[in-house]
């Protein structure tokens, strides 16, 4: 697979349908990716492609509490650094959500999980998989956009709403059937809950 067209692809679909209501951030230049892997390490090649393709992007909705963004790398440095986050002992990096509560994260740290995107929240425990690789995450969640909402930004309410969910994305992703089988993946997710220190150690 071409990650580079999947990623283009995904951005393409999400701006025809939003218009002028998607904010693209400009690429990541490469100083700022060479000191983001500086703090994080080696970094999966979709997310070096999507901070070069889009260094973040917001979707403006209508009569929706929250717009929906996916984070920038000033957003993940911000995590990273800050000892109050127990993800960022974890491996783990932002990618959309709020990170004190239940939220999407790349994982960074080498092992079985590297590269893939899992849900979790640092304070409580329920690591789940989403997606094989960032690629895939993201034209999933561009799927789930244009299901979620019409043109103009607002709830669809012709058809039933789709949870963005393993299930939703595992119809887009050959991989993740058979990863999360994958037995030291399992394990992974399993320990993520035991090695990470609870919120009350970083207060």
């Amino acid at each position: 697979m071409i990650h580079e067209c999947v990623i283009d692809s995904a951005l393409n679909r999400l701006s025809a349908h939003f218009d002028k209501r998607v904010v693209v951030r400009p690429p990541a230049s490469a100083a700022d990716l060479a000191q983001l892997e500086a703090v994080v390490g080696p970094l999966p090649r979709d997310l070096t492609i999507y901070l070069s393709t889009c260094n973040g992007l917001r979707v403006h909705l209508d009569t929706v509490p929250h717009d929906q963004h996916l984070c920038c790398i000033h957003e993940i440095e911000r995590m990273v650094r800050s000892m109050s986050s127990p993800a960022a002992f974890a491996g783990l990096i932002p990618i959309r959500g709020v990170p004190e509560d239940a939220s999407d994260w790349l994982v960074v740290q080498r092992g079985p999980a590297y590269g893939r995107v899992i849900r979790w929240s640092p304070w409580s425990s329920g690591a789940v998989l989403l997606a094989s690789a960032l690629g895939t995450y993201l034209s999933s969640w561009v799927d789930y956009m244009i299901a979620q909402f019409d043109h103009h930004g607002r709830p669809r309410v012709d058809r039933a709403s789709p949870d963005f969910d393993t299930d939703f994305i595992a119809r887009r992703d050959d991989s993740l059937r058979e990863l999360l089988k994958d037995e030291s993946l399992r394990a992974w997710l399993q320990e993520l809950d035991l090695v990470v220190p609870s919120g009350a150690d970083f207060e």
